[in-house]
């Protein structure tokens, strides 16, 4: 099983995600809820290299890319997985 370790940057841009979004929304669970589902997928990926998809080896060796809720490519969120 892969170790999921996010970076001190990205725990960053998750907490800016989730006050950008219970700012704007007026709720602040609101931005807790999506950060906890996009940890959770990560989770998942984590797990399980079947669900991964396309490599991104442009970005770094043994990275491959997921497509988080469906979004369009134009506003993809996109979230990455590195083989250790």
């Amino acid at each position: 099983m892969r170790k999921l370790v996010y970076r001190l940057a990205a725990n960053r841009y998750l907490k800016d995600i989730a006050d950008f979004i219970g700012e704007t929304s007026g709720d602040l669970d609101a931005g807790l809820a999506v950060v906890d589902r996009f940890r959770a997928q990560c989770a998942k990926l984590a797990a399980s290299s079947i669900l991964l998809r396309r490599p991104r080896e442009e970005l770094s060796p043994g990275l491959r890319g997921y497509l988080f809720r469906g979004a369009s490519s134009s506003s993809a969120a996109s979230m990455s997985v590195r083989k250790s």
